[in-house]
């Protein structure tokens, strides 16, 4: 991988995260505890150079399945605008 793909994978990494951030903020999100807030999860596993992103757009609760499922690795093309608009769609 050059360094600018890296680096604009760095970027796009960083720009998830933080809608990821705004969407929960940081408390602890569950349905018990925030109602029918969305929920969203982010998973980072650099040995693999893999995310996965899992959001619950009416709130978490134990044995519910996710609304919103994505998952790419950085060493392949990602689409991580399209994921970053739907986040943010739900921040508002």
């Amino acid at each position: 991988m050059t360094k600018e793909k890296e680096q604009a994978n760095r970027v796009a990494l960083h720009r998830l995260l933080d809608v990821v951030l705004d969407v929960n903020g940081f408390e602890s999100r569950s349905k018990e505890r925030t109602g029918e807030k969305p929920t969203a999860f982010i998973d980072i596993s650099g040995h693999v150079a893999k995310c996965s992103v899992r959001v619950h757009k009416t709130g978490w609760a134990k044995g519910e399945t996710d609304d919103l499922g994505s998952e790419f690795y950085f060493d392949e093309p990602m689409e991580i605008d399209g994921l970053i608009r739907r986040l943010q769609r739900l921040v508002k």
